[in-house]
């Protein structure tokens, strides 16, 4: 029977299941191999054994209220230190970040040029030094507590990091986080160091693919449904932003050829071809030559 139905069972009986009793002084119990039924005395189990695992309590005051479940548990004690707003003067840092996020990213784990493991987890750029099992970071330390939509993100991620790829030499690293109006980072592969912020408009939604090429040209794509694309010069400034493709874009990836301009971007059912000294990228569609579309987890290229 669906929700909001009625039926015209007796009222303390349910759909006139004579085991379902609600008003009566006792409840029945059929036997499966004869088919009569019996009465049961109340509360109690054919084995004698009470049925206080369904017994009913009456809800005192404010006890169960459901945003507040410890009224009527919880009491202040008669004395205690008087209240202290002011910041303690102990001090924390990051020393070892474990995790790694993979689930919904790709083409996010790397060498850099010292060969150290370079990749993301929560708001953090990990460097991990796989001889010391020591980690350095690129983010963390003391922050305001606040929403992370308005949190202060000129330093470092403030949202979970989506995407993270290094440049050819394995020097610099660019991050991009999900968020509404999302960041992105360059910062140094083995320091952890900042180097460069660029904000994303309102609508993003999140960067969920980046990549830097050898001259510093970012190329990323974010979460919009019309999974728009960025290209950004060495310098941080806006190059040309276009719809990418309704489905998902799932990695961005530069020609690996040194001084060229293309990149490509592939995901869900599709991958395409761009060049960033075109206006507008030259967007190009590969073809399949009449086959079904595939989808594409990443892509690369080669030298």
């Amino acid at each position: 029977m669906g929700c909001g139905s009625s039926s015209a069972s007796a009222p303390g009986r349910y759909n006139d299941d004579p085991e379902m009793d609600l008003d009566g002084k006792c409840r029945t119990k059929v036997d499966k191999k004869t088919g009569m039924a019996h009465a049961c005395d109340e509360g109690k189990d054919d084995d004698d054994r009470a049925d206080d695992f369904f017994a009913v309590e009456e809800a005192q005051g404010e006890q169960f209220m459901a945003l507040r479940p410890w009224i009527g548990q919880i009491t202040e004690p008669d004395s205690h230190n008087d209240i202290n707003n002011e910041q303690p003067d102990t001090s924390y840092s990051l020393e070892y970040v474990y995790g790694y996020r993979c689930a919904d990213s790709k083409q996010n784990a790397y060498w850099n040029k010292q060969g150290c493991a370079v990749y993301m987890t929560a708001a953090l750029g990990v460097i991990l030094d796989v001889q010391s099992n020591t980690q350095k970071f690129f983010g963390g330390g003391e922050v305001v507590s606040t929403a992370k939509n308005v949190a202060n993100d000129m330093n470092h991620h403030t949202d979970d990091v989506m995407c993270v790829s290094l440049c050819p030499k394995r020097e610099t690293a660019v991050s991009g986080q999900v968020g509404s109006s999302p960041t992105i980072f360059c910062w140094d592969a083995c320091t952890g160091e900042k180097k460069q912020r660029i904000k994303i408009a309102k609508g993003a939604r999140g960067i969920v693919a980046c990549a830097i090429n050898g001259e510093g040209m970012i190329a990323a794509a974010d979460l919009n449904n019309e999974h728009c694309v960025y290209v950004y010069d060495h310098s941080g400034n806006a190059v040309f932003k276009e719809k990418g493709d309704t489905n998902k874009i799932h990695d961005v990836c530069w020609d690996a050829v040194p001084g060229s301009t293309r990149f490509a971007t592939a995901g869900v059912k599709h991958i395409y071809f761009w060049d960033s000294s075109k206006p507008g990228g030259d967007k190009t569609k590969g073809l399949f030559n009449g086959n079904e579309q595939t989808s594409f987890a990443c892509v690369a290229w080669c030298d």
